[in-house]
């Protein structure tokens, strides 16, 4: 049985980074194909920045192999009837993150990793043929299109993967109030020490970070607590935090309300303290040493949190809000959606500075997510950004 393992910071003196997962056999022996995959297309290449993407490549090749192992097939021999089977077996079983079916664009993802492995395995000559074709298809343009004339100027012939499904563009909507407002109700309170609501606030706050910045979830996750400005120190409205750790390496700033900041630092000195405090004494009872990381959200057991808790737990607030089509990233769009709306006052094309504060390397990106929302919800302007905020956290 393949397994996944997770570089510690003793693989730093052989050349990975800590985290960096690799793949091994029953007897602990290192798969070294897909490892050497994994380091040369993660670790050598300048393209892949983050230890995210790494992961979500090792879980793909591990899922991969372990099917290859499940099913009795040699991965050397594999066909396009083997990988369109592993493909229609997905579109038939629940996500062990989620609990939901896969979306296609995860399956997607994943039959893209295995083709790039099997490229990367071809031309290194460990099998003969590519066990996958490609067809040339003319996509479409929509009328909004035109807005991205002078950043697209290819013949619209695109070269897919047959294996691929046909994805659906997603609806790219803003959650409407009143489901977000029971969402946000089912992850915590709305104040911290609220004698009425004593449930933990960590959740609910994970949460609005997104909705008030647009942080995506390994943003979030990857926050620490020495990025938390004191509260009370400035005078102005918002505060700016550095994103260090982002989608695609490029780090942005995020601009949080000083109220907001505070409930942070309330979450760290009661929430968060009385966590390390319980890790430190079951360590100690153990006979272990806990050492406190510097991540800002930490789980029951005092470890940093990951984006997979922060998918699990918003998916179950939303399913038991009644809401069970809303997914955590529905936060940023509701985040984008509002902040066009409001900008627009005094700049006919905000688009700039939406791609700057969400972090898209490419303007380009913007406008092809978020240009068609915002027109078809024109009607929809906010009265100002400070009543969006009061509307949507306290109702």
């Amino acid at each position: 049985m393949v397994q996944l393992i997770k570089a510690t910071d003793k693989a730093e003196a052989e050349g990975l980074p800590e985290g960096f997962r690799f793949l091994v056999a029953n007897d602990m022996r290192l798969f070294e194909p897909a490892n050497l995959f994994l380091y040369k297309t993660c670790v050598i290449s300048g393209r892949v920045e983050s230890l995210d993407t790494q992961k979500t490549y090792a879980e793909a090749l591990y899922d991969w192999f372990q099917t290859c192992e499940d099913m009795g097939w040699e991965w050397q021999d594999i066909t396009e009837h083997e990988l369109a089977m592993y493909r229609n077996r997905m579109l038939t079983i629940a996500s062990p993150h989620t609990g939901r079916s896969y979306k296609r664009n995860t399956i997607n993802g994943r039959l893209g990793t295995i083709c790039r492995y099997y490229s990367w395995a071809h031309k290194a000559k460990l099998i003969d043929e590519l066990p996958f074709s490609y067809e040339n298809l003319r996509v479409p343009r929509s009328h909004d299109s035109a807005a991205l004339t002078h950043l697209n100027r290819n013949s619209g012939l695109r070269e897919v993967n047959t294996l691929l499904l046909k994805s659906p563009k997603p609806d790219i909507r803003a959650i409407p109030i009143p489901e977000l407002q029971r969402i946000l109700q089912k992850l915590g309170p709305a104040k911290i020490r609220d004698s009425s609501d004593p449930r933990p606030s960590r959740d609910r706050i994970v949460a609005e970070a997104s909705l008030l910045s647009g942080m995506r979830r390994i943003e979030i996750a990857n926050l620490s607590v020495s990025q938390i400005p004191e509260s009370g120190v400035s005078n102005e409205p918002f505060r700016q935090i550095g994103l260090k750790i982002t989608k695609g390496g490029n780090p942005r700033d995020v601009y949080l309300p000083q109220e907001f900041i505070s409930r942070i630092n309330w979450y760290i000195k009661l929430e968060r303290a009385k966590t390390v405090a319980k890790a430190r004494r079951k360590a100690r009872q153990s006979g272990f040493t806990y050492e406190e990381p510097d991540a800002l959200f930490l789980t029951q057991d005092g470890s940093p949190i990951t984006r997979e808790r922060i998918t699990r737990i918003f998916a179950d607030a939303a399913e038991a809000a009644g809401v069970p089509n809303a997914d955590f990233h529905g936060l940023r769009h509701t985040y984008a959606i509002n902040l066009y709306k409001i900008l627009k006052r005094s700049d006919p094309a905000p688009w700039k500075t939406i791609q700057i504060l969400l972090g898209h390397a490419d303007l380009g990106v913007t406008l092809r997510t978020y240009l068609k929302a915002v027109e078809v919800d024109e009607a929809a302007i906010s009265d100002a950004i400070e009543d969006y905020y009061n509307e949507i956290l306290y109702g």
